[in-house]
């Protein structure tokens, strides 16, 4: 019996110990991976994009999904669907992020490139942002110190 309360002791003991350590790979994972989802309406000249869009972070890899609608006077709006995959790293407070493939629609790359950055349509096309976390359930992403989206995270 006083084995048992013996080994139940040490491992409560370094259980009590190590959790700082826990606590900080928890906090740091959270961190790096994540998902989150914003609404936005972007504008240029006499054209608009509003969409839903999605991106999710993993380990260096991430994706990016965007369902919308664009908009210009005297023109149908049109259906897009974005779907396109990336690799991320952080440079200091910044996340880069490298497109791996381009939009697989002509028509969106046509009707898009002059409202959103070349990385959402093309291949090997490069943004820099940084994702601010607002509180525990959100993020501002910023982007030449313009804040660009809000973005609420997705826990899966």
């Amino acid at each position: 019996m006083k084995i048992i309360n013996r080994k139940f002791l040490i491992t409560m003991g370094l259980l009590f110990a190590f959790s700082p350590l826990l606590v900080l790979w928890f906090n740091n994972y959270q961190r790096e991976n994540f998902s989150c989802e914003s609404e936005d309406t972007f504008y240029k000249d006499e054209g608009s994009f509003t969409t839903i869009s999605h991106f999710s972070f993993h380990g260096g890899k991430g994706s990016f999904d965007a369902l919308g609608e664009y908009s210009s006077p005297g023109k149908p709006t049109q259906k897009i669907t974005q779907k396109l995959d990336f690799e991320y790293w952080k440079e200091g407070h910044h996340l880069v992020l490298v497109s791996k493939e381009n939009d697989r629609s002509q028509i969106n790359i046509k009707l898009l490139s002059p409202i959103v950055p070349d990385f959402f349509l093309l291949r090997s096309r490069g943004l820099s942002m940084k994702f601010l976390p607002q509180n525990s359930t959100s993020y501002l992403v910023v982007s030449d110190n313009i804040p660009v989206l809000y973005c609420i995270r997705i826990t899966h």
